[in-house]
């Protein structure tokens, strides 16, 4: 066989392998290491000179990329290698029941956001707020009359200080605060307040996703600055949730545009989130679309924001994802530092890939079908205080949670 096959470290039925002058007899089939076998096909079956089936386990196999051997069945039994032929990821796979409903007496849902400490979570309708247990048993919906005027696509996030649960979301308000158009805001159960930002009022502005730094109270957001003058640039703001105060610092135009060098292309901001501080840099992962190549990409960024200042972030010379992703919608970062893009690929079938920090591709769910994932795919969210970690998928019928 050609060309690279991605497979998840669990065990397979009836795999096949094509080639040519394969002899019948007792044929056998190997994943080799480049030294020795560390995985043999059972079941073993000679179709014809140009296919043999087989079973495998995969389980023990780690991460990495493996040659495919190939035994003849007779003669001298001849070994064949296809090398690098086969990619062992990490599985990403359904863990507790699939589909949960928490769509039923609500409207449509559009994002999900955990609470880290206490297991809380948020998700986020046409018109209510609704506060649900970690597993999904219960729900306090909450509904606000203003609500509407003030929610876009943008998503929303948890922040827990020493006072009260605060739910973050972001939303682009052009026209309805005149002399400005992006703003943060957040509530409890209870009330509402508004963070404006410090920019100018422009049509094609847009906020784009917000994020908490893991174990902290620094909310950062990213959003384009397109029609301002002398840009256009992509922005970010930090802000203190207990606080209330917000840095700018705005970068102009070095994002990627799918060549292997930075470019213009600020209109495609998909989604940002934050990993733990490990000092003395935040890292700040940025989902990108790439239109003219269909494809996105995730890229690194970092910033030192302590004592708080203006900064410019940099480009960490971390990007991943290109040729790989096809329909990207939204990014996550776990515990242990691994990045999550949510994913739909050309089939339509939803998707979650998971990299390490150096951008390697480390898991991945198999294409998902309507068993897993009945609805639409919306957005993501690790829940950090799981061992090991959660993603929780919203989708358009519910939720779905996933383990690596």
């Amino acid at each position: 066989g050609k060309g690279n096959h991605i497979a998840v470290n669990r065990s397979y039925t009836d795999w096949s392998v094509e080639g040519d002058l394969f002899e019948d007899g007792t044929p056998g089939v190997a994943i080799n290491d480049g030294i020795s076998d560390i995985a043999l096909g059972t079941n073993v079956q000679w179709i014809d000179e140009n296919t043999i089936t087989f079973d495998i386990d995969l389980t023990s196999v780690p991460v990495g990329t493996y040659d495919v051997v190939v035994i003849n069945g007779c003669g001298d039994q001849e070994r064949g290698v296809g090398e690098d032929m086969l990619t062992v990821l990490e599985w990403i796979e359904v863990v507790g029941d699939p589909n949960i409903d928490t769509v039923t007496g609500f409207d449509a849902p559009f994002d999900i956001t955990i609470d880290p400490t206490s297991d809380q979570v948020g998700i986020v309708y046409t018109n209510y707020w609704v506060e649900w247990t970690v597993d999904y048993a219960s729900s306090t919906p909450e509904r606000y009359s203003w609500w509407n005027y003030f929610v876009s696509q943008n998503p929303t996030m948890w922040y827990t200080d020493s006072q009260m649960s605060l739910i973050w979301y972001a939303h682009d308000a052009y026209p309805w605060y005149p002399g400005q158009n992006e703003c943060w805001s957040w509530c409890d159960w209870d009330a509402w307040q508004s963070t404006n930002s410090q920019w100018q009022p422009g049509p094609t502005n847009e906020m784009k996703d917000i994020s908490n730094l893991q174990g902290s109270n620094y909310i950062w957001g990213i959003f384009d600055w397109s029609d301002n003058p002398g840009g256009p640039y992509c922005s970010f703001m930090r802000s203190y949730a207990d606080y209330n105060i917000a840095y700018p610092a705005h970068v102009l135009a070095p994002w990627y545009d799918g060549t292997g060098t930075s470019g213009v292309v600020m209109d495609n901001l998909l989604a940002m989130d934050m990993g733990q501080f490990v000092g003395p840099l935040h890292d700040i992962y940025i989902l990108e679309d790439l239109p003219a190549s269909d494809t996105a990409v995730v890229e690194l960024w970092q910033i030192n924001v302590d004592p708080p200042s203006i900064e410019q972030p940099t480009y960490g010379n971390v990007s991943f994802g290109e040729d790989l992703l096809y329909d990207a919608f939204d990014v996550t970062t776990d515990s242990s530092y691994y990045i999550y893009v949510l994913d739909r690929n050309s089939d339509g079938d939803p998707q979650i890939w998971a990299y390490d920090t150096d951008g390697i591709l480390y898991g991945w769910t198999e294409p998902l079908d309507t068993d897993d994932v009945s609805g639409d795919p919306l957005r993501i969210e690790a829940h950090l205080s799981k061992t090991p970690d959660e993603v929780h998928m919203l989708h358009s019928d519910g939720v779905t949670r996933f383990v690596m």
